[in-house]
């Protein structure tokens, strides 16, 4: 699943200043989704032209990216200029959860389905925001599903605790054959209540839920994603206090390096 973002507008803003600051910087080996945002960032907040669009798009490929073949790649590019003004970009702080529909949740009998549940129910809600005619549908796949769910479980096992929430009209399943989209039926969308939370990162939702439910999880002071607590981490996830210790190491051998450089200026070796 392509990792979502909430403010698209501040994504796309971010990544074209660290590419001008950084012309060695390189895209993605799949640029497409990058080039989507910055597309549309073009021609909705700077006002560009299509034409103007699809040259900015070609110089950003041409300069950050060494495999790039303009005639490769053009079908992609003029695509993206074309629809640049198609869709308009995100720029939410926050994806809201109401009590009501954390009370259906919560009237599950498993965690596990809880956890789904309060997933599921994410994507609907981001969905919405992105499409207000979505009307609850969801089309992700069930992999990508469990795995924000933060639930390891076969497909069997996927495919048996949807076909629980369905049998329980929490659900609703395409009946297209082979589409797997999904309609999540407890989104309330007629609420206009503060919500009970808000959530802000897309990557463990299930863990979003556990938090919820009092369990010990706190979100990393570095990247916001929400790790397990242990004894001895309580600020950063793995990621990033692994990174930490690296970046320290490094700066303290620079420093001694520069350290012992000045010494021998003043203390050289008798000869």
């Amino acid at each position: 699943m392509t990792k979502i973002i909430l403010d698209e507008i501040g994504y796309a803003r971010k990544l074209l200043e660290d590419l001008a600051k950084n012309p060695a910087r390189r895209l993605d080996k799949k640029p497409s989704r990058d080039l989507s945002y910055i597309a549309r960032y073009l021609g909705q907040e700077e006002e560009l032209s299509q034409e103007a669009v699809y040259q900015r798009l070609k110089e950003l490929m041409h300069n950050h990216y060494p495999a790039f073949n303009p005639n490769a790649w053009h079908g992609l590019l003029d695509d993206l200029s074309k629809k640049c003004l198609e869709r308009r970009l995100l720029t939410l702080s926050y994806i809201p959860v109401y009590e009501s529909e954390l009370a259906k949740i919560d009237a599950l009998k498993r965690k596990p389905i809880r956890r789904l549940a309060f997933t599921l129910l994410c994507l609907a809600r981001y969905r919405l925001c992105a499409l207000p005619s979505n009307n609850g549908w969801i089309n992700y796949p069930y992999k990508d599903i469990f795995r924000l769910a933060n639930i390891n479980a076969t497909v069997r096992e996927q495919c048996l605790m949807i076909k629980e929430l369905i049998s329980l009209d929490y659900l609703h399943m395409n009946q297209i054959v082979d589409n797997l989209s999904l309609q999540v039926l407890y989104l309330d969308t007629q609420n206009d209540a503060s919500p009970r939370l808000k959530i802000t990162e897309f990557t463990n939702l299930g863990y979003e839920y556990l938090l919820y439910c009092g369990e010990p999880y706190f979100r990393c002071q570095s990247c916001r994603i929400l790790s397990k607590k242990t004894a001895t981490n309580n600020r950063y996830c793995k990621s990033c206090r692994d990174s930490i210790r690296k970046e320290r190491s490094r700066s303290g051998m620079k420093n001694l390096r520069e350290s012992r450089a000045v010494n021998s200026q003043y203390h050289p070796q008798s000869q």
